[in-house]
């Protein structure tokens, strides 16, 4: 399917198309007014592998049917307080809304709500040119930490997080929030079927945490891939606000020295050797003692 085929596709299901925006592998995005004249990111995905598009959906319905007051849904039980605490917590999730139509090919359209930017844009590239954000590093942490949350407690895990899957948008009042977005690659956290190898093929290399290139992987710590991810991506942004690392590919290397003490290891600002920690927390190597969401969102720099 090719752009203008994609555009067709969408307009004769009612869709006012108003520009596009990208593209994937297997799909077409634009942004649109959708039949109910809602604004909205469409993405129109058109593959051969069916069993592919299909995961794509699952996981969407998954996601969209985690709504934080109807405990019923969820797959493991919960106690009043985090009950009480994350009720809140699903509006930090970009939310897609699947709709399926058919016709010669198995088409799919996923809404999501309008963005502004993502973080890289938003942040690294946005003014105070060489100032550390701290503050909005702690919003973004603050933010993707309750959307995994959610996630978890529907037994998902995102996958590929990295700053072009974290959404900044600013309301009519100057409100800025920052959402989880683009679950193309999420999966199921604790089903025993799902091999090893499919865990291995998830992600984007430079923010992916070690033990998915590894030998042996525990299924009961893959929900904690996602923190490492986070915390990549918020020293990923740190390295390049301070312009001393801008190379994303060498940031496994990076973390590793980080962890190690032979970079930042002395800093007499309060507020970046609470970040520099929570980046080594979240980054832990090992994952059986790297914290979870739930975990993460008790350490200091976000308290």
């Amino acid at each position: 399917m090719n752009k203008e085929e994609a555009k067709k596709f969408l307009e004769n299901h009612g869709y006012n198309v108003k520009q596009f925006l990208g593209e994937g592998s297997f799909s077409k995005v634009f942004k649109c007014a959708n039949p109910k004249k809602e604004l909205v990111a469409a993405k129109v995905i058109c593959v051969e592998d069916e069993q592919q598009i299909q995961r794509e959906i699952n996981t969407a319905k998954e996601i969209e049917a985690a709504k934080p007051l109807d405990f019923s849904k969820y797959k493991f039980e919960f106690s009043q307080a985090f009950k009480q605490r994350a009720k809140n917590y699903y509006k930090y999730l970009n939310v897609p809304t699947v709709k399926e139509f058919s016709g010669g090919t198995f088409n799919v359209v996923v809404e999501a709500p309008l963005v502004d930017s993502d973080t890289w844009k938003s942040i690294i590239e946005g003014p105070n040119e060489g100032k550390v954000p701290y503050d909005k590093f702690k919003q973004v942490a603050k933010s993707v930490l309750k959307a995994l949350t959610v996630l978890n407690a529907r037994g998902i895990a995102h996958f590929d997080i990295k700053p072009e899957n974290i959404y900044q948008c600013t309301s009519a009042s100057g409100i800025t929030k920052f959402s989880l977005g683009d679950f193309g690659l999420s999966g199921e956290t604790i089903d025993p079927k799902t091999e090893q190898e499919e865990y291995r093929r998830k992600g984007s290399p430079a923010f992916a945490a070690p033990e998915l290139f590894g030998s042996k992987l525990d299924q009961k710590q893959i929900k904690k891939v996602d923190v490492y991810s986070l915390g990549a991506t918020l020293f990923l942004m740190f390295l390049a606000k301070k312009k001393d690392f801008i190379n994303a590919n060498q940031l496994p290397n990076a973390i590793k020295r980080l962890q190690s003490g032979t970079i930042y290891a002395n800093t007499n600002k309060e507020i970046k050797r609470k970040f520099l920690d929570f980046v080594k927390y979240c980054t832990t190597l090992n994952p059986a003692q790297r914290p979870t969401p739930s975990q993460a969102l008790t350490h200091p720099f976000l308290t």
